[in-house]
């Protein structure tokens, strides 16, 4: 489990992957990429190890291993959207 508390961390930014006016999935969405961006807005530094990013089709999209982010680090996590193959 991470040391990692509630309001320590900021969402900054989202890109979900390419989606039409419905949010369905638009374009290539074999190649299509999508991309959180996470900001330590804490006094100290964070160990994000344990941390689990999720969405509704994948509860474990991302867990990460030992990452220590300094106050005011950004970290950003890339991932092949879920309609693409895999």
């Amino acid at each position: 489990e991470s040391a990692v508390r509630a309001g320590s961390v900021l969402v900054n930014e989202i890109y979900p992957g390419t989606a039409d006016s419905n949010g369905l999935p638009a374009g290539n969405v074999a190649t299509d990429e999508q991309f959180v961006e996470l900001v330590n807005v804490s006094p100290e530094p964070l160990d994000l190890l344990g941390v689990v990013l999720s969405t509704t089709a994948r509860p474990r999209a991302h867990v990460f291993g030992s990452l220590v982010l300094p106050p005011g680090a950004a970290v950003v996590v890339w991932a092949q959207s879920p309609q693409g193959p895999g």
